[in-house]
């Protein structure tokens, strides 16, 4: 039991680095896209990715919980308070880059400056959730 605690613990590790290297990627992606017809293309293939990551932790967490018997700390009900948080900032981002319309002017741009606050919202969240987590 022991040892199942100890492989989800890192793979959770593993699957919030990937995270945040996910959420850099995204960044750049959204600064240096020009094209909002490609930007959209690669990001139908990405958000697949996205998802399967914030599985990946909430998965992970609960195998932890379960294979420990842990009871709910303040810890593990903030995480996954922030993981469901991560959840609705990418359908909001996601769902404002599907209703871009390509042919009006400016929009991509908006979009861009949406979506960057967002994944700094994400990224820096995720940074200080990961760094507390380690502290405690």
């Amino acid at each position: 039991m022991n040892e199942m605690y100890t492989m989800s613990v890192d793979i959770h590790m593993m699957g919030v680095v990937m995270m945040m290297a996910v959420i850099l990627g995204n960044l750049l992606h959204v600064t240096m896209a020009d094209d909002i017809r490609i930007y959209a293309k690669k990001m139908r293939q990405i958000m697949p990715i996205i998802s399967s990551l914030m599985f990946l932790l909430l998965f992970t967490g609960t195998v932890m919980m379960a294979a420990k018997h842990l009871d709910f700390t303040i810890e593990n009900i903030i995480m996954i308070v922030f993981n469901i948080f991560l959840i609705i900032l990418e359908t909001k981002r996601y769902m404002s880059l599907k209703h871009c319309n390509p042919n009006k002017e400016n929009v991509f741009e908006n979009y861009k400056i949406k979506a960057t606050k967002i994944l700094w919202i994400e990224l820096l969240g995720t940074l200080v959730i990961s760094i507390w987590m380690w502290m405690v």
